[in-house]
């Protein structure tokens, strides 16, 4: 799962996305964004789906 952590925020970097715009997105806080991309918060699959929709 590491790989999808780090390739979340990779991407939004790539592409100049803030957290806030991607979580705003997801319909999710930025907080919870944060702790997904810092690993310390495991998202549903709802979250990954729409992550890889967005990207």
């Amino acid at each position: 799962m590491t790989i999808i952590f780090n390739k979340i925020k990779q991407l939004r970097k790539e592409k100049g996305i803030s957290q806030q715009a991607l979580a705003d997105y997801l319909g999710i806080e930025r907080t919870s964004l944060s702790k997904i991309e810092n690993m310390k918060y495991n998202p549903s699959a709802r979250i990954i789906t729409e992550t890889s929709n967005f990207f």
